[in-house]
């Protein structure tokens, strides 16, 4: 019996030991370790489910936002061709500027040469008559 009061004596001794060195009990600090571990793996799932649930919303949002942006410009390029119209063109121009097409004796004709100016009906004689060799 002796030696088993001993080997108790000696385990209580190197037990005190390890603690007053700074050495900690290898199964309390092995748990404490691994619920750490998993307290911090824990917080770290949550916080990633978190963030991306607010990923997925900001994702969604854009997407929205970019559907509206598509329509609009669909609108302002419908409102561009309205607008550039030649129709629209020339009402803006005679209610506006007072603009008009000319009447046949307003209307005058330069040559490439820049010499001579001519109204309609004498560059289309002048023509009829180049081509005639006259």
């Amino acid at each position: 019996m002796n030696v088993g009061i001993a080997r108790r004596s000696l385990k209580r001794v190197v037990r005190s030991a390890r603690l007053k060195g700074g050495m900690p009990s290898s199964l309390h600090a092995r748990g404490l370790i691994l619920w750490a571990a998993a307290l911090a793996t824990g917080i770290t799932c949550v916080w990633e489910h978190v963030h991306s649930t607010e990923l997925a919303s900001q994702i969604e949002k854009l997407q929205n936002q970019r559907e509206d942006v598509l329509a609009e410009i669909g609108f302002l390029k419908m409102e561009c061709a309205e607008l550039s119209s030649r129709e629209r063109i020339e009402e803006e121009a005679g209610a506006r500027l007072g603009m008009r097409y000319p009447v046949d004796g307003e209307v005058v004709w330069l040559r490439p040469d820049g010499c001579r100016v001519w109204t309609k009906s004498d560059y289309v004689e002048a023509g009829a008559n180049d081509r005639s060799g006259g």
